[in-house]
Order: C-alpha cells, then sequence, then structure tokens
C-alpha cells in the first residue's frame, strides 16, 4: 500500500500549560464533544477563535515516571 505523507511544516509541538481566557474556554466547553477535539486549543478554535502561539523551552518538560526526575535533576544540574 502508498504510504500518506504528511507535510510536517503543517504540524506544530505543543507544550503545557495552555492558557485561555475563562469566559471563552467556559463559552468553547458547551458544545457537544468531537472527535477532532484533541486538546483544549482544539475545542477552542472550534469557535472559530485564533488560537496565538509563543515559542516553548524544550526543558519546559513534565515530571511523570522516574526517568523524568532524573533528566530533571541534569537539567538542574546543567543549569547551575
Amino acid at each position: 500500500g502508498a504510504s500518506v505523507f504528511q507535510d510536517r511544516q503543517s504540524f506544530r509541538l505543543v507544550q503545557t500549560p495552555q492558557t485561555f481566557q475563562l469566559d471563552r474556554i467556559k463559552k468553547a466547553f458547551k458544545v457537544d464533544e468531537l472527535a477532532v477535539f484533541t486538546d483544549d486549543a482544539t475545542v477552542y478554535e472550534y469557535q472559530g477563535w485564533q488560537v496565538e502561539l509563543i515559542s516553548g523551552n524544550l526543558e519546559n518538560i513534565k515530571i511523570t515516571t522516574p526517568e523524568d526526575m532524573d533528566f530533571a535533576g541534569f537539567l538542574i544540574g546543567k543549569n547551575s
């Protein structure tokens, strides 16, 4: 079978936290859930509102495993 090519320029790596104006995000979530909703931003965009992206930092990690703690310790040592 043929593989489906995805243009990487069409994708963005998104980090948490995502922030929104409270009244707008509450309104956005007053709709039935759809399969296209993958995160809060897609729910927000469904209203026709534009999400603004800002530059992130790959050292902004989420700590959920013991290995994440090891990596956080490395980052702290690297930045001291």
